[in-house]
């Protein structure tokens, strides 16, 4: 199943992106997310999340943000509240929110999330890495 499409950044893809590992239902959102028009990709992946929690026993996000933009703030704790209505329903949800320990904006939305969060959320340096989920 195909989660999401992976935005195309016109100046370079690396500064921002969004895949899905399907066979380890890691779904993995990184970068530079400073653009409104991001909310389009967003909203498909809302949709996206959804769809797949409602036929699979669970999902990982893996967040690495650099900045962000209004409208990631608000896809963030859309998700949250998503997530949580899937942890009732017995998913296994978890997400990894990985910040670099100078940047106070990221860590203190990254400790909002957490708290309005009834599933595992973890706080995380940058030590933690891709690979060490996918083992």
């Amino acid at each position: 199943m195909n989660l999401i499409t992976n935005p195309k950044h016109e100046k370079d893809e690396k500064l921002f992106s969004i895949k899905f590992v399907e066979p380890h239902n890691l779904l993995i959102i990184k970068g530079w997310s400073i653009t409104p028009e991001l909310n389009t990709y967003y909203q498909a992946t809302r949709e996206g999340i959804i769809r797949h929690l409602t036929i699979n026993k669970g999902l990982t996000i893996y967040f690495s943000y650099e900045l962000l933009h209004s409208v990631t703030t608000r896809f963030l704790y859309n998700i949250v509240q998503i997530l949580n209505q899937f942890h009732v329903l017995g998913k296994r949800v978890k997400i990894y929110w990985v910040i670099d320990q100078y940047n106070e904006q990221l860590i203190e939305l990254g400790t909002e999330l957490k708290a309005l969060s009834h599933f595992s959320f973890d706080l995380s340096l940058p030590s933690t890495t891709l690979s060490s989920l996918l083992d």
